[in-house]
């Protein structure tokens, strides 16, 4: 049973503090490097063979972060307000 697991995929996540409105577009800022692919897994109590799989065979590394608080990093904002 896999209710509690969810791979995603994010690239080019880009941040602004300027014009908040969904409907204006992208960032201007990188959170992460251009062409960088972030993988991320989420689970309460395991992780499916066939995920285990795909992370052994792409060599992935495990890294924690916060999109919210890289963000904010990045426009050197401590308010989005």
């Amino acid at each position: 049973m896999e209710r509690n697991f969810r791979l995603t995929f994010d690239t080019n996540m880009v941040v602004r503090n300027y014009n908040l409105d969904l409907h204006y577009g992208g960032g201007s800022k990188f959170i992460v490097p251009p062409g960088t692919c972030i993988m991320e897994v989420k689970y309460n109590s395991f992780i499916p063979q066939w995920a285990i799989k795909i992370i052994q065979t792409n060599d992935c590394v495990q890294f924690k972060m916060s999109k919210f608080a890289k963000g904010l990093e990045k426009t050197r904002s401590l308010s989005i307000i």
